[in-house]
This record gives structure tokens, C-alpha cells and sequence, in this order.
């Protein structure tokens, strides 16, 4: 393969036909109680656009691998943690997500060393 980012794309999409059958199969089989769960469309929304992101984000950190040195990539990779933290009590609401001070100081020590792994060159 002439670049590793077809390899990455096959493989994703050959993932995500797997994925589907295996959801269609398991969907299938269902017994009676699991027929009587549903999602919401909120629910739904959120799965649908959750996963086209998570894609996304999976296919721009390849990208980024192929067109700058991995170190950078992978320390700029560590500052998902705060911004997680930092956006998941807006969207989802802080009763749904209690971010303590103990999860800011983890993401700080993440910071620091994205910061660190990133600026040393």
C-alpha cells in the first residue's frame, strides 16, 4: 500500500461493515425484554453524530500522523482529556456530568506533560 492512510481507510471502513453486521445479527436475536428498550431520537442523534465524529477525529489523527512527526501528534492527542472535560457538562449537563477538582488536576497533569512532549524540541 503506497500510503498508510489508504490502509487506515480500508480498514475503517471494512470495521464499520463488520460492525453493522454484527448489530443486525444482535438485533435479530433479540429476547422480549430487549425489544421493549428503545432510544429516544435524542439518543439516536447523539449515537449517529457521535459516531461520524469519533471517525473523524480517528482519520484527522492519522492525517496528522503522516504529515508531522508523531511525538507533536501524539502530545497534542492528550489535550482531548481537558477539552472533554470542559465541553461534556455544557452539552450533556452538570447533573448528568460531575466533573470534580480530581479530574481538572489529572487533566492538568495531562496539559503539562502534552505541553512538555510537544515544546522540549
Amino acid at each position: 500500500i503506497p500510503s498508510p492512510l489508504i490502509g487506515v481507510t480500508i480498514g475503517m471502513v471494512f470495521c464499520t461493515f463488520a460492525y453493522g453486521l454484527i448489530l443486525l445479527a444482535r438485533f435479530r436475536n433479540q429476547n422480549d425484554e430487549e425489544k421493549n428498550l428503545s432510544y429516544s431520537r435524542q439518543g439516536i442523534f447523539l449515537l449517529f453524530f457521535g459516531g461520524i465524529f469519533l471517525g473523524f477525529g480517528t482519520l484527522s489523527r492519522w492525517v496528522a500522523i503522516d504529515l508531522a512527526p508523531i511525538a507533536i501528534v501524539i502530545g497534542l492527542s492528550g489535550l482531548t482529556v481537558p477539552v472533554v472535560l470542559l465541553l461534556s457538562p455544557i452539552i450533556l449537563g452538570r447533573s448528568l456530568e460531575n466533573v470534580t477538582m480530581r479530574l481538572w488536576l489529572g487533566a492538568g497533569l495531562v496539559i503539562i506533560g502534552a505541553s512538555l512532549i510537544t515544546f522540549s524540541r
